[in-house]
């Protein structure tokens, strides 16, 4: 998992526009890398780790099939 940050969401459009990558994006303001390792699960469900923590996130889906934008 990466974090950028890019209060424009330049980037993120970007990455939408020219994704090849077969794997899910996931884009926020918030570094959840602390929070992400102290799970104790293996196998964790990116959208509702999300969710669960009312983190604003915006996911690209492989090969940028869709753009989705979660505000709570």
């Amino acid at each position: 998992m990466g974090f950028v940050r890019d209060s424009q969401k330049q980037f993120i459009y970007e990455f939408y526009l020219r994704s090849t990558i077969n794997e899910l994006l996931v884009f926020s303001n918030v570094d959840v890398t602390k929070h992400w390792y102290k799970t104790k699960k293996k196998n964790i469900d990116i959208y509702k780790f999300f969710e669960s923590n009312e983190i604003l996130h915006i996911t690209i889906g492989p090969e940028g099939q869709w753009l989705n934008i979660d505000e709570y």
